[in-house]
């Protein structure tokens, strides 16, 4: 059994933080799901194609796709390729980052509060009544804490 070291590092940090109930969601190459229980125990995880990831396989692996840049969007539908790419990626992440919380909750029958990191996390403002802290350096700080806390 593994665990990815910036995985483990978030979800050290989240601890010390929040104690328990928490999930941390990454949003790097991949996007990731780390899941510390009521007991505060990490409980495991889940592991999604990132989104920078996932724009650039539907540019180089389709025929005429254009490369889009992540960006928040107003309207779930797209009136042009771009904006419908635009829509799809947004709402898409959101739908499944909502839809994952809750079935994690609905298995766990447990109320977690929510934390979003990675370069793209400041997107994702507003989505879920549960996120309790948006911090795109969030592993970054948790390094340092385990740094200054453990390493002598």
């Amino acid at each position: 059994n593994e665990i990815g070291d910036d995985r483990f590092t978030n979800i050290i940090y989240a601890k010390k933080i929040y104690k328990n109930s928490v999930i941390v969601v990454d949003f790097g190459t991949a996007t990731t799901f780390d899941i510390l229980n009521r007991k505060g125990v990490y409980f495991g995880g889940i592991i999604t194609p990132g989104i920078d990831l996932s724009l650039n396989v539907l540019r180089y692996k389709t025929a005429k796709l254009p490369l889009v840049k992540f960006k928040k969007t107003k309207n779930v539908v797209g009136f042009n390729t771009i904006e419908a790419i635009e829509s799809g990626f947004f709402w898409g992440y959101c739908s499944m980052i909502e839809g994952l919380i809750k079935k994690i909750e609905q298995e766990q029958k447990d109320v977690f509060k929510i934390i979003l990191t990675g370069g793209n996390a400041s997107y994702f403002k507003g989505i879920h009544k549960k996120v309790v802290l948006i911090d795109e350096f969030f592993t970054s700080k948790a390094l340092n804490y385990i740094l200054n806390e453990y390493v002598k």
